[in-house]
């Protein structure tokens, strides 16, 4: 298959012309819309530098940091991986604007950087792994919850017709009917004067009274008056 190039054309505007045509919005004396048609500039491109979003380097321009600056971001970037935290593109730009501004590189405080992480993730692909987000959609997650029994009140996950009862796919042999479950509250118990007293009447069980003792040792008893005498 034969490619067509296509002829890259030249800026009607000068950057001279550029640089006064924001000066003139900047001071109020031209209108956006005015400028952009006197200079040929696109109108974009005027909303961009005003913005701050674009420096103006230009295509094949050199990287924002050097390859030591580069490397060190790429090394502590590993680092929080390594501490399992899982780092997304947006962490990687949160992560790398401050430093680029401490190392005083030309960056605009509203820059987006996301052709720069871009480049940067392609160039080191093998050593940094970006977390992706994951859409969970409605027959992802829906079908699973029918084949286990459990059909959660989720107006994406479930339709009004599996809320209302089991699949038919489940045996109902197999299911087990807890109506009939009285559930009963559990209070917290308190020791009072008298439990004292009948848990010292009480024998003592050990774990060790179901093996058979020696006959040199006498067994436990609940008379009262060995009760009385060992206590």
């Amino acid at each position: 298959m034969v490619r067509t190039y296509k002829r890259k054309t030249q800026d009607k505007y000068s950057k001279d012309d550029l640089e006064q045509a924001l000066s003139n919005i900047r001071n109020k004396k031209m209108f956006i819309k005015y400028t952009a048609a006197h200079y040929h500039i696109p109108t974009r491109i005027i909303f961009h530098r005003l913005a701050g979003s674009r420096t103006g380097a230009g295509r094949c321009r050199k990287n924002i940091l050097t390859n030591e600056d580069e490397s060190y971001l790429v090394t502590t970037i590993i680092l929080f991986q390594k501490w399992q935290c899982s780092i997304s593109s947006s962490a990687v730009i949160g992560l790398a604007k401050p430093y680029m501004i401490q190392l005083g590189k030309p960056v605009a405080l509203k820059s987006t950087l996301r052709d720069w992480s871009q480049g940067l993730m392609q160039l080191w692909s093998k050593e940094i792994k970006l977390a992706k987000t994951v859409k969970l959609e409605k027959g992802h997650y829906s079908g699973d919850f029918a084949k286990a029994g459990i059909y959660p009140y989720e107006p994406r996950g479930a339709s009004n017709e599996k809320l209302l009862g089991p699949s038919s796919s489940n045996d109902e042999s197999a299911s087990v009917d807890d109506s009939a479950v009285i559930h009963k509250p559990v209070n917290r118990l308190t020791r009072s004067t008298s439990c004292e007293q009948l848990s010292a009447m009480a024998p003592v069980i050990s774990p060790i009274d179901h093996i058979r003792m020696p006959s040199t040792i006498l067994p436990m008893t609940t008379d009262s008056s060995r009760v009385d005498h060992f206590f």
